[in-house]
């Protein structure tokens, strides 16, 4: 049986102040690139299930989800019930936030850099392994006029795509060069993508990943992102820390509930108002008008801004 004192604490944690606490230190810490310091909160929230190789973007983007201040209903309405049903092991799972209390007394520390290099506050730990492999293309075949694509082997465009792009990034992630044939259908089945700081500047053989869930293209230089608008199954993208301006693309992307935008150059978000199911976005370091972030916090979306 939980004392009232207890639960008192409780409902002070999950108040609309204590959560807005939260966020803003949490928010904080990752702007001036704390990311020891997320970490560990991520463990003390998440105890033994905190997957230590977890990327900081990713703990960071699952804390602002559970502490948002938008969720003070949500977590009232649940402390109500539990209390009401004297249902223990849900006072137990809520209990964690009470590990937080002192969050407000860690200390930041600026370690952010000159902010012409801003991008680059986006190292999400990307594997580099590969870089090495750049080779130069004299020995290239001319590329194919014939524009049929077979369905078990890249066309001579996609296969011998500069060094730059997606498909290459691809095979440098998983071979180690880029001087290897990869049937598109390799792709078909992959669910979880994660290809973060391989210089890639396109998303040229992004297409054939037809059944991506998760996508993660953060600290590249990508421009352009149209190429996404078949992969309707998308829930998940984190395109953080590269050269993007236009994102009209995702209004197709009905499925998507997790955007990470932050560090680019994108100055109009109107094409996600219409994304029902979105959830959450961090649009850190982009020039936007606090009216589209307002537009947002209406439909019931988590802004990072």
């Amino acid at each position: 049986m939980y004392s009232e004192d207890l639960i008192q604490q409780l409902f002070l944690a999950y108040s609309e102040k204590s959560l807005n606490t939260i966020t803003t230190k949490i928010i904080e810490l990752y702007k001036k690139n704390q990311f020891d310091s997320i970490r560990e909160i991520s463990k003390l929230v998440l105890g033994d299930q905190y997957p230590e190789s977890e990327k900081i973007s990713k703990s960071f983007s699952r804390l602002i989800m559970l502490f948002h201040p938008d969720k003070f209903k949500h977590y009232n309405s649940e402390l109500t019930k539990a209390v009401n049903c004297n249902d223990i092991k849900k006072l137990n799972k809520l209990t964690g936030i009470l590990l937080l209390n002192d969050i407000g007394n860690i200390k930041v520390v600026d370690n952010t850099i000159d902010e012409v290099e801003f991008a680059s506050q986006y190292q999400w730990e990307g594997d580099e392994d590969g870089f090495d492999y750049f080779e130069d293309s004299d020995d290239q075949k001319d590329l194919s006029e014939d524009e049929e694509t077979d369905y078990y082997k890249l066309d001579d465009e996609l296969n011998d795509q500069i060094s730059n792009s997606f498909f290459s990034a691809i095979k440098r992630k998983y071979y180690g060069f880029m001087d290897v044939d990869l049937p598109t259908y390799y792709l078909e089945d992959i669910d979880n993508i994660e290809v973060a700081g391989y210089e890639i500047t396109n998303l040229d053989g992004i297409v054939y990943c037809k059944h991506v869930v998760i996508l993660d293209l953060s600290d590249n230089q990508i421009t352009d992102i149209s190429e996404l608008r078949t992969l309707e199954l998308l829930e998940e993208i984190n395109f953080s820390g590269n050269l993007i301006t236009e994102i009209d693309v995702l209004c197709n992307l009905e499925r998507l509930r997790v955007i990470d935008l932050s560090g680019n150059n994108i100055t109009d978000i109107s094409p996600l108002f219409g994304l029902r199911n979105l959830e959450y976005i961090n649009l850190l370091g982009n020039n936007i008008s606090y009216d589209q972030f307002e537009k947002l916090r209406e439909n019931q979306v988590m802004v990072v801004y």
